[in-house]
């Protein structure tokens, strides 16, 4: 009785031991699941903030020393909004001897192939239209892709609608462009896990979209900037 006893309680404890291991396996790949769903949706939440800081910087500086009523443009997947971005090559625009605003003047237009009077737009020694951006002008817009600094010309890779045209006032832009699910600015990945990103001028002001993740940890921003 006692041997059968020891076998029985031995029996019950593995019983009890399997069931314990379950529950401890089930609530693991449920911790886990959480985990991954909040780090998804964190991701997601970052992804967005990181795209409202780039936008936020591009538009606190919109139209800067520029005509203010070339600011933006959007059409298909691009998004130009007018200015000259600081870089590690370029300080930006700045106040020179002439009043502003400054711009330059399409020459002559031939294909995608564009004249302009100038190339530095502050008179300060630097060209300020650079292959990768954008270009805003009174008839339309376009995507810079070459420059020859020597003839002042701009080769577009691209262009809107509206047609580009002699004695046109023309700014350079940033440009913003959707690539799958990357979000590309002047040329080069500024942000990536992008699952939609919109823009459209309404009414004076500004309206873009962001949204980023899939599933239960999709988060989208939209939100309205007025235009000068």
């Amino acid at each position: 009785m006692s041997k059968a006893f020891t076998l029985a309680e031995l029996v019950v404890s593995l019983a009890l031991g399997s069931l314990l291991l379950l529950a401890g396996l089930s609530g693991f790949r449920l911790l886990q699941g959480s985990y991954g769903h909040n780090r998804a949706t964190w991701s997601s939440l970052q992804t967005i903030r990181l795209g409202e800081i780039m936008l936020d910087r591009d538009l606190r500086n919109l139209g800067y020393l520029l005509p203010r009523d070339l600011p933006a443009r959007c059409w298909a997947r691009h998004l130009l909004l007018a200015g000259v971005p600081v870089t590690s090559r370029h300080p930006g625009l700045s106040l020179g001897l002439q009043t502003p605003p400054y711009y330059a003047v399409v020459r002559s237009v031939n294909g995608r192939r564009l004249e302009l009077d100038t190339l530095d737009l502050d008179g300060d020694g630097r060209i300020d239209f650079v292959a990768g951006q954008g270009l805003i002008g009174d008839s339309g817009a376009g995507l810079i892709e070459r420059v020859e600094t020597g003839a002042a010309v701009l080769w577009l890779a691209e262009v809107s609608n509206g047609s580009l045209v002699p004695d046109d006032r023309v700014v350079p832009a940033v440009h913003y462009e959707q690539r799958g699910t990357a979000l590309w600015r002047d040329g080069q990945l500024a942000l990536d896990g992008l699952a939609a990103f919109g823009a459209e001028l309404e009414g004076g002001s500004l309206q873009v979209s962001l949204t980023a993740g899939t599933g239960a940890s999709r988060r989208s921003i939209c939100y309205a900037r007025p235009l000068p």
